[in-house]
């Protein structure tokens, strides 16, 4: 239940809240005991702006619909969804004390799918709103310049939003370098002057072409196309990044999300590299970059790092197995339980810097149960899909509300029951009234 007192708002005033208020609000939102299931909170700032609201853990939902009932009750207020954990309203007015809030608490996947506060509102991120990044641009000792946050950044927050000064095919730098030239004068000064200030790994003959090759993004997966950004291209890898990048081709930009936690100071970084163990990772870095990675994974001890490359070879391994489609078709029991042993290598190897991996793998997963008629199931995976989409994506992502209309309609897959029916069942047959580890095994099939 969200409340605040009439008392709490009486000398409320116009002005702004500043932005280190919205910091100090994210450290009273956080839930650090595991065991609360959710941290009700209610605060007044230095200008009587009203805060209140419930922070919850991301498997928790709220009842959008009974949000947006309750907000039409409160005059000028805004609200403002934490990624998947939580709800701020801050309120311009008085708020009558019997103002209430109240938010479902979802137990497991059987219950309503869960629908975002954005659909109601129409601001949610505070931050944007005040005109204040999250980050700063610094000079960072052996990884030249890089983005810090400048506050304690939440999970699932977007960090930057940006368009690319340039985009540019992968090809020989003989071929690129004119191709470049001609873009380049196109720029504004400005532009220019952001464009020639990155760092080239790759100076010589031709200093466009490096310049490109040193700092692009993928304009979308496995595209052969990268976009040189003036902000982006200057978050630094680590191979267990805090931050995700992805590229929006509706709008023709870049986001970058915090898929962790970040501390304000704390450098931001993405993952350039595809993975694998890290002598593949390290060499193609260096081939593709121009530099040696000496991140924290990379720099482990030498027991620890002889650990962590087994468990990404097997990762790997798994990957290619569970995407291959004549298996997936004839013995799809072993494709789901492959899933399944994906999933628990990328929780032990990757932690909360996996979402992008996560998402993938919820729709193979999701893929492999439609293809053979089962509703029930892939409504679920599309849904955990959507959740990990959301928080490295965003709700503006193609992929995000593919998944989203997915979780609700899953026969709308053109390969819904392209291989068989034998696990034919409607999207409500879920199991209901279990515990989570009865539930778990009834998803992934691990009783058969």
């Amino acid at each position: 239940m969200l409340f605040v007192s009439a008392n709490e708002v009486e000398h409320m005033h116009t002005k702004r809240p500043t932005i280190h208020l919205l910091r100090d609000l994210t450290t009273i939102c956080e839930v650090h005991d595991s065991n609360t299931r959710h941290s009700n909170f209610s605060y007044v700032d230095e200008h009587d702006y009203a805060w209140f609201g419930q922070a919850f853990q991301p498997k928790l939902t709220l009842d959008a619909v009974k949000v947006s009932q309750a907000l039409e009750s409160l005059p000028d207020a805004k609200a403002y969804p934490l990624a998947l954990g939580g709800l701020i309203v801050v309120a311009d007015k008085t708020v009558p004390s019997s103002t209430t809030l109240t938010l479902h608490h979802a137990t497991s996947d059987e219950d309503e799918v869960p629908m975002s506060v954005a659909e109601f509102v129409p601001v949610t991120n505070p931050i944007e709103e005040l005109d204040s990044p999250l980050y700063e641009i610094r000079s960072l000792p052996g990884n030249g310049r890089g983005l810090v946050a400048r506050f304690d950044i939440s999970q699932g927050s977007r960090i930057l939003v940006e368009t690319p000064l340039l985009v540019a095919h992968n090809m020989p730098s003989e071929s690129l370098e004119p191709t470049l030239a001609a873009k380049l004068k196109l720029l504004s000064r400005g532009k220019q002057r952001q464009f020639l200030s990155l760092h080239n790994n790759f100076p010589g003959r031709y200093p466009f072409s490096g310049t490109v090759k040193t700092n692009p993004l993928p304009c979308g997966p496995e595209s052969d196309i990268g976009g040189v950004y003036a902000t982006a291209s200057l978050i630094n890898h680590s191979c267990l990044p805090n931050a995700h990048n992805n590229w929006n081709p509706d709008d023709g930009r870049e986001t970058i999300h915090a898929i962790q936690s970040i501390s304000s100071g704390e450098e931001i970084t993405i993952c350039y590299s595809k993975g694998g163990p890290s002598t593949d990772r390290r060499s193609g870095l260096k081939q593709a970059f121009g530099f040696d990675c000496d991140c924290s994974t990379c720099s482990l001890p030498p027991v620890e790092l002889q650990a962590s490359d087994a468990r990404r070879l097997r990762i790997q391994q798994l990957d290619n197995a569970v995407g291959d489609p004549v298996r997936m078709m004839h013995n799809p029991i072993a494709s789901i339980a492959d899933c399944k042993s994906l999933l628990n290598l990328l929780e032990m190897e990757h932690g909360r810097s996996g979402s992008a991996l996560f998402a993938r793998l919820y729709y193979d997963a999701f893929q492999i149960s439609i293809a053979h008629g089962d509703q029930a199931r892939a409504a679920v995976f599309a849904k955990r899909a959507y959740e990990e989409r959301v928080l490295c994506e965003g709700e503006d992502s193609p992929s995000t509300r593919k998944m989203k209309d997915l979780m609700r309609t899953p026969t709308n897959h053109s390969s819904f029951a392209a291989y068989s029916s034998c696990w034919k069942s409607k999207r409500d047959a879920m199991p209901k009234g279990v515990n989570s580890v009865a539930y778990d095994r009834w998803l992934w099939r691990d009783t058969e």
